[in-house]
Order: C-alpha cells, then structure tokens, then sequence
C-alpha cells in the first residue's frame, strides 16, 4: 500500500521547493536575529558610554579636589607672607648683621659672602623668576665669562674686552665633555642655532645665553663690560631665589645699600611676570657662609 497520495503530492513538491531555495526564509531569520544583536549592541554601546561618563565625573572631582587644595595652599602661603616677621628668627638689619659678622670671625675675609634669600609665592605654572642686578658695592668675585662666537674678529675683541673664554664649536664640545670652568655665559647671534645641544647642560645652571635675558649680541665689547660686576639670580625649584649681597667686611651701610638694591630688583621682575595674581614675596633670610638664616626686613 502507497503513503503517497494524490491529496499530499502538493505538498511534497512545494517542500522540495522551499528546501532547494532557501533564500526564501533567510530574510525572516535574518530579522529574527537582528533584533537581539541590535539590542545587545545598544545595550553595549550604553554600557561603554556610562563607563565614559562615570570616568569623566571621577576626573573632574580629582581636578577640583587638587583645584582646592592649591587655593587652600596658596591662601596659607599668602597669609604666612603678611606675617613673615612674626617668627623668633627675626632680628632688625643692623643686628643680624653683627650676628653674622661673629660667626665669620676666624675665616679668611674673602670667603665670608652674605646672602639674600627671599621666599617666592606664586600659583603653580607661573613663570619662574630670573634676572640679574648689578649692586652699589661689587663682590670682587672671581668672574669667570665665557663667549660663544664663529666670528674670529669678534672673538678677538671678546678677549680683549675680558672675556676668560672664548670659542665657538670647540667650545660646545668642551661643554658636552662636562668641562665648564665658567660662571657667565655670552654669545653671538651666529651661534646660537649651535648651542641647542648643550642648552641641558647649561640651562640648569642659570648660563644658557639668551636674547630675552639680554646675554646675546653683535656688539660683545659692550655685552662683556655691562656683564662685569652683574649677579644673576634665578628662582629655584624650591621657590626661592638666592643672591651673595655683600662680604661680611663691608661696612654697614654698604650692605645696607646692597640688600635694598637687590630685594627692588627681584620684585620689579616679579611685577613683569604676567599671572592671574601676582606673584608675592615672602621671608627674606640673611645668612652668611658659616653663619644661620636670619629672618630680616629689606
């Protein structure tokens, strides 16, 4: 007996049509997974995005969290200024210059330097005080001033003029080999472009020549004699700015006259610099080569 039947032979033939063009059912399978794997994906996508968004709230918290912190920072620092003479270490000029010049007693009186170190108080980012300051009464300290020139004839009239060290690229290399038997570095406009190499090396230390520092010029006769007897100063990573003033043999009224120069000058300079507050000194320390910090007003 047949299970065939005339009744089902529709029916097989539109099976076998079906199973030979399957394309007929991809689109509805195709709709039918979309929809999941769209949800998932936008579920993904608002996952991520909440990650990114809880992250950035976090960085913002840490930024007004150190926001605060500066200001709070910067609020004690400004009030400690005002109150800068209100310490035990404070003694009036004349005195803790007699106490220095006791500690200097016994020491060979071209070693006895007194220096000037004044506190700097200024927001994070504010260009860092530097500049130079030619005092009433020299030092008669022991300057050493280097010139880098490729002109020869300028070279020339640098060692006339003074100079103790005179080169161009040989120069340069003396000072990569870490030789530096200098305290004073001026150069040419020719040079410049050569001294990128050693700016490391000498940047550091206050000697890298710069137009904008006024240490770089054609006329090196007038450079070296206006550089002879100026001190540079230039704040440090502490925030303070050091400065010799005075030998402990000067007279009174000398250092006087030195001390005064100096603390005008750095704070012209820090009036220069542009900052959304300007920029407030703070203790200003006397001290000698072997004697303490002494807390004085200038």
């Amino acid at each position: 007996m047949s299970f065939r039947s005339s009744a089902s032979l529709p029916v097989l033939q539109c099976m076998a049509a079906r199973a030979l063009k399957p394309q007929t059912i991809a689109p509805t399978l195709v709709r039918a997974y979309a929809k999941p794997a769209a949800a998932a994906a936008a579920s993904s996508g608002n996952k991520a995005s909440s990650k990114q968004i809880a992250a950035q709230r976090e960085r913002a918290l840490a930024q007004a969290q150190i926001k605060r912190k500066e200001q709070k920072r910067m609020a004690r620092l400004r009030l400690e200024a005002k109150r800068a003479l209100d310490t035990q270490l404070f003694l009036d000029t004349a005195t803790a210059i007699r106490y220095l010049r006791a500690a200097e007693v016994g020491h060979p009186a071209e070693s006895t330097t007194l220096t000037m170190t004044v506190r700097v108080i200024a927001d994070n980012g504010v260009q860092a005080l530097a500049g130079s300051v030619r005092l009433p009464k020299g030092l008669d300290t022991d300057q050493r001033i280097a010139v880098f020139t490729l002109n020869p004839e300028l070279a020339a009239a640098a060692k006339e003029a003074g100079a103790a060290v005179v080169g161009g690229e040989d120069l340069i290399e003396q000072v990569k080999n870490g030789v530096i038997d200098f305290n004073k570095a001026l150069a040419t406009p020719d040079i410049l472009a050569k001294l990128g190499p050693i700016a490391r090396v000498l940047g550091p230390k206050g000697l890298m020549p710069s137009a904008r520092r006024g240490t770089v010029s054609n006329d090196i006769v007038k450079l070296i004699g206006d550089s002879i007897g100026v001190i540079d100063f230039r704040q440090r990573s502490i925030a303070t700015v050091s400065l010799p003033v005075a030998k402990a043999y000067f007279t009174d009224a000398e250092i006087v006259k030195n001390l005064i120069v100096a603390i005008d000058t750095v704070r012209e300079t820090a009036n220069k610099i542009q900052s959304k507050r300007p920029i407030v000194l703070g203790q200003t320390t006397l001290s000698s080569t072997h004697g303490p910090g002494i807390v004085i007003d200038v």
